[in-house]
């Protein structure tokens, strides 16, 4: 197993040996002559490394490294002596691989734990359909993004969750909100990314993902749920999905991003998509906030400058209590 990580690597120097994800190789000529520069992952973080022994073949995959951890111009960086060939299991992957710090089951609890609150029989329905089986369990190890925010295992339901958290909170706010229909939009408003991204050692999208998008995708996966139920109720209870409720569902997944600038289809046009676009948006940012926080060192008073945000964050400053 595994015993010594990225985050570990940060705080001494010296030689190691442990397994890591050797991936972003990159060949470049500097005054030693030509080398190959790349990057060591796990699960805690990054680390950028350098080969220059031209002995050693290298390659993207997962390996047992032996280097040197140092100091080079002010930057941690790692110098790699060699590499041999490993046995790769799940539970070795589940350590090289950011995830969310929510255990899984938590995950899958807090989810069926919001279905349950909502009491619209044909919102239920489809909550049940479509969070069951091979889905779901693709749906709690997808991400939410490949980089912007909960870009790791589990990230995707853990965004949602907190989305759908947002979200119930406004409508105990606003009670002319329908809440039932908002904490639908809010569990299904990404549930097209488990369509838009596959997930391995990283995340990349899929053909369906960069042509056609996660809202599409979602969308479509709705409108097929709901044509099942129509088909099943056809047969039972000589009712369908009312077109109406459909149609406020639809547009909630279609204007969770706001502005058509932002990718969404449609600008929201009812209350409802107006507060999951702000909760979607509002828990994005957040994450932001809580990263560069993270990036911070213990003492400083601001956080390094952080490219999403497009500033340093205050850090600094006791808040207490009179």
């Amino acid at each position: 197993m595994k015993k010594l990580f990225v985050s570990d690597l940060m705080e001494k120097e010296g030689e190691f040996e442990d397994i890591f994800y050797i991936h972003s190789l990159k060949n470049s000529i500097g005054r030693r002559g030509e080398y190959v520069e790349l990057i060591i992952s796990d699960k805690t973080g990054d680390l950028k490394a350098y080969l220059f022994d031209k002995e050693i073949e290298i390659k993207e995959g997962i390996f047992k490294i032996k280097g040197e951890v140092g100091v080079h111009q002010d930057e941690k960086r790692v110098i790699l002596k060699g590499i041999s060939i490993i046995e790769i299991t799940p539970d070795l992957k589940r350590e090289l691989i950011k995830s969310s710090e929510i255990p899984r089951d938590e995950l899958r609890r807090k989810i069926l734990q919001k279905i349950s609150i909502v009491q619209n029989t044909s919102l239920r329905k489809i909550l049940e359909n479509i969070f069951k089986g091979e889905f779901f369990e693709d749906f709690l190890e997808a991400p939410a993004a490949m980089k912007y925010h909960h870009a790791y295992i589990g990230g995707l339901a853990e965004h949602t969750i907190n989305v759908c958290e947002i979200a119930v909170s406004l409508s105990n706010c606003y009670p002319s909100l329908n809440k039932d229909l908002l904490i639908t939009g809010a569990l299904l408003h990404d549930i097209g990314k488990v369509f838009s991204y596959k997930f391995d050692l990283k995340s990349e999208m899929t053909d369906e993902g960069k042509l056609l998008d996660h809202i599409y995708l979602g969308m479509k996966r709705i409108d097929e749920e709901i044509d099942k139920i129509n088909s099943e109720r056809d047969e039972l209870f000589k009712s369908k999905f009312p077109e109406d409720l459909r149609l406020n569902l639809l547009h909630l997944i279609a204007s969770h991003h706001g502005t058509k600038g932002q990718g969404a289809l449609t600008e929201p046009l009812t209350k409802e998509a107006f507060v999951l676009y702000f909760a979607d948006q509002l828990d994005a940012e957040m994450f932001k906030y809580e990263e560069a926080i993270k990036m911070t060192q213990e003492g400083e008073r601001w956080s390094p400058y952080h490219t999403r945000l497009r500033k340093s964050v205050f850090i600094g400053g006791d808040i207490e209590d009179d």
